[in-house]
């Protein structure tokens, strides 16, 4: 398994460069004005990326497009993939607005970069019965940002935290060490966990090889966390559609917020019939150590 080097490593090794004794041609207190026109862009240009990313956010309920190209990083790209398939089916309905109360940039480094930031988020789904929830995701402390391979002038964000946690440390990914099962010819791959202090969300891919058309059974459907069960709360409109034979979907499950600290241990789910088919899929413990790829 490889090891993911945390991201406030990187901002503190590549920013240490800025400390670098000054050029000993130029008088003392001399400002280079190339160099001070260059900060201004770079400045301009980091804090652009980050009300962008922002206002994407806010727009997802449209497109994630924009956001996808904004982001960098194995775990927000997750995100953002994800993000879209919870937003399937609710293409202009889905609204948001942004509330961004400030936003200094604190650092500039050669590769990477940190800002600070106090917004809201608010995403605003199709009204219930003529009534609007407002869901507000809050931004606070410090956004990460890395210069792009392609355009050195560019940045992208790859990490913030959100409603109080890091994203990065929120999202686990089970790549190089997969959460994936097939029983009776149902297949299913845990593909990433999120554990938000909104709630937690666990990604999925269903592959149907039976000769029967499956349902997922939502409110059957548990993680196991701690020795305990979690009844999902929630589910993305794919998952609430009937799969053919042959076919394969991606859809969430979600469930309620769990700290850092809990084992989250396996993943039941569900589906409809007589018999009524469940798949248990285990989580494996290492996908959650702090730093690994997963």
């Amino acid at each position: 398994m490889g090891v993911r080097v945390p991201i406030f490593l990187l901002v503190s090794l590549s920013l240490a460069s800025c400390g670098a004794p000054a050029d000993p041609s130029q008088p003392s207190g001399a400002v280079d004005p190339d160099r001070l026109a260059t900060a201004g862009v770079e400045n301009a240009a980091v804090r652009e990326v980050v009300v962008d990313f922002l206002q994407a956010y806010a727009d997802s309920g449209t497109s994630t497009e924009t956001l996808a190209r904004l982001v960098a990083g194995p775990d927000l790209q997750d995100w953002v993939y994800w993000l879209g398939v919870q937003n399937l089916g609710l293409q202009g309905r889905l609204t948001g607005e942004l509330d961004l109360r400030a936003l200094q940039v604190l650092e500039i480094g050669e590769e990477v970069a940190a800002a600070a930031v106090d917004a809201t988020v608010t995403l605003m789904p199709p009204p219930i019965e003529g009534t609007q929830e407002r869901i507000p995701r809050n931004f606070g402390g410090p956004v990460l940002l890395a210069r792009t391979a392609s355009d050195p002038t560019s940045w992208q964000v790859v990490e913030a935290t959100r409603d109080g946690r890091s994203m990065q440390d929120s999202i686990t990914l089970f790549e190089d060490v997969p959460a994936r099962v097939e029983e009776d010819g149902i297949g299913i791959d845990v593909v990433s966990l999120y554990r938000f202090a909104s709630g937690t969300v666990a990604n999925i891919r269903i592959r149907n090889e039976t000769k029967r058309t499956l349902r997922v059974d939502m409110p059957r459907s548990v993680l196991q966390v701690a020795g305990r069960f979690l009844g999902a709360t929630g589910a993305t409109a794919t998952l609430r559609v009937p799969l053919r034979p042959g076919d394969s979907i991606d859809g969430a499950l979600n469930f309620d917020a769990v700290t850092f600290m809990n084992t989250v241990e396996l993943l039941m789910v569900h589906f409809h019939g007589d018999p009524a088919p469940v798949v248990t899929v285990t989580l494996p413990a290492e996908a959650f150590l702090l730093g690994s790829t997963a």
